[in-house]
């Protein structure tokens, strides 16, 4: 999960309530917020920087069953979803990708 503020952790708790949903990583830039998000979640593995959490988590994502949920703003959301699918990931953005729509 990237993104752990007014969107992402309520889609973060949901995704943890889902037994057909493994909760491995998450990702915000607020140190604070993801240690606390972690640790509601239980999910030990935090990263403040997306690009570097898709690299390391890349092979804990299973493409036909799941994929990198971004919920952080527009244009890191944008940014985030480029890396993510530049590996070859399913990704699903919470934001637009573009402010000039």
């Amino acid at each position: 999960m990237i993104g752990l503020g007014e969107f992402g952790l309520p889609h973060a708790r949901a995704y943890r309530e889902n037994p057909r949903v493994e909760l491995v990583a998450l990702c915000d830039i607020r140190k604070r917020a993801l240690r606390e998000a972690g640790r509601e979640l239980s999910v030990g593995r935090l990263y403040e920087d997306y690009s570097e959490m898709l690299e390391a988590e890349k092979n804990n994502i299973d493409i036909d069953e799941s994929h990198a949920e971004i919920a952080s703003a527009a244009l890191g959301g944008r940014d985030a979803l480029k890396v993510a699918l530049a590996l070859g990931e399913s990704a699903r953005s919470h934001k637009p990708v573009r402010l000039d729509w």
